[in-house]
């Protein structure tokens, strides 16, 4: 599922929307999470010690959260960025194979009807790919050669 984490602005004022691709909601969601908080917080002008004090942490609880890697739930994300005078959104819209809509950039009639082959159908395509992918590299080697 495409989905996009952001969030928005401190009360009242709009410093832009910051928006966070993701493939998917949690783990996109949280790998970005720490830069989330950090940048909230910086945002809201407060230092660990301050937040850790207004969601009752401690300053190194903080510390860990923005850490790359952290990995909070979406309750512990969204009271931290609350506590900084932001909001979480998590929208998630549907796939479409429609170009310029949201979706994956593969087509999916593509993918269906490779797996409707046998796997020495496919290997037979991988491996005549592989011969057509040769030829051109020598074409692209004789023509360097031609050249210089």
């Amino acid at each position: 599922m495409a989905s996009t984490a952001s969030y928005s602005g401190r009360r009242g004022i709009e410093p832009g929307r910051q928006s966070y691709p993701m493939t998917s909601v949690i783990l996109g969601l949280m790998s970005r999470a720490a830069a989330m908080i950090r940048e909230a917080r910086i945002q809201a002008g407060l230092t660990q010690a301050e937040l850790a004090a207004q969601l009752g942490l401690s300053q190194s609880a903080i510390a860990k959260l923005e850490r790359a890697g952290s990995n909070p739930t979406v309750e512990r994300l969204d009271r931290t960025l609350r506590a900084t005078g932001h909001r979480l959104q998590l929208i998630a819209p549907a796939w479409s194979t429609a170009t310029g809509e949201p979706g994956p950039s593969i087509d999916l009639s593509l993918v269906r009807r490779h797996l409707e082959q046998t796997p020495g159908q496919r290997i037979a395509g991988l491996e005549q790919m592989y011969a057509e992918t040769a030829m051109i590299a020598s074409a692209a080697a004789r023509a360097r050669d031609e050249t210089a």
